[in-house]
């Protein structure tokens, strides 16, 4: 298992005028010394994406560039949208990625029942029928271009909920595109990530490991938060702290012979009261929680 980390973890979501949060060449920095071997590229543009100038950033860093997460509109224009996965794709080909994570983008509507979606909220139809042509689409687009696709279960989405992601999953065939499972927001859509492992093993070829604290999430949920207010609110935690049962995944995992990236996320808005080294803590007892599960 190959242990890495992201953008995400410092608060980067999106590519803002001022950078973001906190600089890339911090995020970086703090990636290295938290003893992670990789990062994802983040939101497209946040990291250089001149391959020449990436690899010699993460060279003097030693870190491997593992993917990207990129999401995907469900009712965008799918040509447009089609033409930015392969941007992306070929930025991560360049840099010897094996691997892109597709998503469902977020949308307004899904964002106001995130963790408490019904099947009344599904997206269904043409729509639906529309999306999962689109992400299959990507997937071989991306597959042209030596880069396995994994999809992403993610909170405000279309596909949160374990009956969602069961119901792309069947759409899309393995053979097409694997699943990256992510364990605080399997959970957080309801499901148990010790059973997501079990249904879809042989498709998970790529992880983002995230924990969460129940209790947080039933209160988020009681007060009808969104998704990023129920983040404000700290429903995500370090790896340990939390109790989403992901020791028990990256244990089964471990022992199954599993080679892939684990992505260490934690969700978190950082704002300008936030203390400057909070992030780089947070992944460090992250990192030392691994250490102890896995003995490196």
């Amino acid at each position: 298992m190959l242990i890495g980390s992201a953008p995400v973890s410092w608060g980067v979501y999106e590519v803002r005028p001022d950078g973001g949060p906190v600089p890339w060449h911090q995020v970086l920095d703090e990636i290295a010394a938290t003893g992670y071997e990789g990062t994802e590229l983040g939101p497209y543009g946040y990291l250089p994406t001149d391959p020449a100038v990436l690899r010699d950033e993460l060279g003097r860093r030693n870190l491997r560039l593992t993917s990207a997460f990129h999401p995907l509109e469900p009712r965008g224009d799918a040509g447009q949208e089609l033409a930015r996965a392969v941007e992306v794709a070929g930025t991560l080909a360049a840099l010897g990625c094996g691997a892109i994570v597709l998503a469902c983008a977020g949308t307004p509507d899904r964002d106001a029942v995130a963790g408490r979606a019904a099947p009344e909220h599904a997206l269904t139809g043409d729509a639906w029928r529309a999306f999962v042509d689109l992400v299959r689409r990507a997937a071989e687009a991306a597959a042209e271009r030596g880069l396995r696709a994994y999809f992403h279960n993610h909170a405000a989405t279309y596909v949160e909920t374990p009956d969602e992601v069961g119901r792309l999953l069947e759409a899309v065939p393995a053979a097409a595109m694997g699943l990256c499972l992510d364990t605080g927001h399997y959970a957080f859509g309801g499901g148990e990530p010790a059973q997501a492992l079990r249904d879809y093993r042989e498709r998970i070829g790529y992880l983002h490991l995230k924990d969460l604290r129940r209790a947080a999430l039933e209160d988020a949920r009681r007060r009808g938060l969104s998704f990023l207010e129920a983040v404000e609110a700290g429903v995500f935690c370090e790896l340990g702290r939390g109790d989403a049962g992901i020791e028990g995944v990256v244990r089964a995992l471990d022992a199954s012979g599993y080679e892939g990236w684990a992505i260490v996320e934690q969700d978190r808005v950082v704002t300008p009261s936030t203390p400057p080294d909070e992030p780089r803590r947070s992944a460090q007892i992250s990192r030392d929680w691994l250490r102890q599960v896995l003995g490196r």
